[in-house]
């Protein structure tokens, strides 16, 4: 009897698996999956010529038509004179990047 209430109390811990991520690794409900980008100020870039928030997406650099919504200065990157890389998101409309998430890089 004794190793039967043993057995008994003992399946709990043995049927346990460590298959499910715990609660911290599994992203948030309604995260925002970001990636690296490469962003830039317009000036630096041959194909604009003047000063804006742009950044490069499929291989060319499209302006970034909500960015102070996203608290970017309107030349934000100007004073790098280069590529920055950045975490963002987002999607392309009307031919501007309307980005849902980014981080400056600064």
């Amino acid at each position: 009897m004794k190793a039967l209430l043993s057995s008994f109390l003992l399946l709990p811990l043995l049927s346990c698996s460590n298959d499910a991520p715990a609660p911290s690794e599994q992203p948030a409900q309604g995260a925002v999956e970001t990636v690296v980008m490469t962003a830039q100020c317009g000036c630096t870039l041959d194909s604009v010529g003047h000063c804006g928030n742009y950044i490069e997406v499929d291989g060319a650099f499209v302006e970034i038509a909500n960015w102070k919504e996203l608290g970017l200065g309107n030349m934000e990157w100007c004073a790098v004179k280069g590529p920055v890389a950045v975490m963002a998101a987002g999607e392309l409309q009307d031919g501007k990047f309307v980005a849902s998430a980014i981080n400056s890089g600064k």
